[in-house]
């Protein structure tokens, strides 16, 4: 009696879903486009500004630049110049380009004007440059095969500064191409290492298999950062080299003599946008993973400027 109870009300439950189902009409025209701002620069170089404009999802998935858009750029809200529009014959997007350098702690406002959008704005500086030393990467023996692939044990100090500051680590090995005219063999790219493992608390794996992470659980003026990392011979391809992948792998030449440990001191606003990217490639895969939001600082926009300061050091292996 009790199973034929339950039959009948799971057939009333299914009928009455049936008869409340109702279509769900997406109105694309209501969807409004917005500017989308890019930019992250640091202290080496001029300031780059890609200016498009942004697509719904459920219609042409097309990237458009607004090259009529005039691009401001002040410092501690003086106005410094207009960014000047290039591209070059190889670039997917152009870029509004500046004259001037970007300078450690000046704190930076970009304004976007175009005749279609409300003027789009964003701020943000570049951090003070971060020391680590007593840096160590020792080669060790990782299963039958250590011509293609072996494992490096890395170790060093971060001199970690005052307040709160955000780091993205990545670690990579000089890739030269050989050079048919002089028969020499000359840099061509970065080969990324795969960092395995590391004591770095709360750590994120990104892009480049970098790791994103804070000092607010250690936060002291020297860290040891310890870890290991791996790499491929042969790994070779368009994410190693974007927009190269026909690049003939036979005059390439991975130079595992020595290892370049880059530290990104990031702008609270780029860590924030790297962060979330990472947890939007993490979820991607998983289908019971909540939506991830992609962080933006851009007022009446999307989009990302932000600034970092990046600590570059070569060190030779020790096999």
């Amino acid at each position: 009696m009790k199973m034929k109870y339950l039959v009948f009300v799971c057939v009333v439950f299914a009928s009455a879903l049936l008869s409340c189902e109702k279509e769900f009409v997406i109105k694309t025209e209501d969807i409004k486009n917005l500017m989308v701002v890019n930019a992250i620069f640091n202290n080496q170089e001029s300031f780059e500004v890609e200016v498009t404009k942004s697509f719904s999802p459920y219609g042409e998935l097309e990237v458009k630049e607004l090259t009529n858009s005039r691009v401001s750029l002040l410092a501690n809200g003086v106005f410094i110049e207009d960014l000047v529009y290039s591209k070059l014959p190889d670039d997917n997007l152009g870029k509004f380009c500046s004259i001037s350098i970007p300078e450690v702690g000046e704190k930076y406002t970009i304004e976007v004007n175009n005749p279609d959008y409300k003027m789009a704005n964003s701020k943000s500086t570049i951090p003070e440059g971060v020391n680590f030393s007593s840096e160590n990467v020792s080669w060790t023996k990782w299963g039958e095969d250590n011509i293609t692939s072996v494992r490096y044990n890395f170790s060093f100090t971060l001199e970690d500064p005052d307040d709160n500051n955000y780091y993205y680590l990545t670690m990579s090995f000089p890739v030269n191409k050989l050079n048919e005219e002089t028969g020499q063999y000359e840099f061509y790219a970065f080969q990324y290492a795969e960092i395995l493992t590391s004591d770095l608390p709360g750590h994120q794996l990104y892009l480049r298999n970098g790791l994103l992470f804070k000092d607010n659980i250690f936060n002291k003026a020297d860290y040891a950062i310890s870890g290991t990392a791996t790499t491929y011979q042969y790994a070779f391809g368009d994410y190693i080299f974007p927009g190269d992948g026909d690049v003939d792998e036979e005059n390439l030449k991975v130079d595992f003599s020595k290892l370049y440990i880059s530290l990104h001191h990031l702008s609270k606003e780029l860590f924030n946008f790297y962060s979330s990217h990472a947890t939007k490639l993490k979820n991607d895969n998983n289908l019971f993973a909540e939506p991830t939001l992609i962080y933006s600082n851009i007022e009446n926009g999307l989009g990302i400027f932000g600034g970092e300061n990046i600590t570059l050091k070569k060190v030779f292996i020790q096999y």
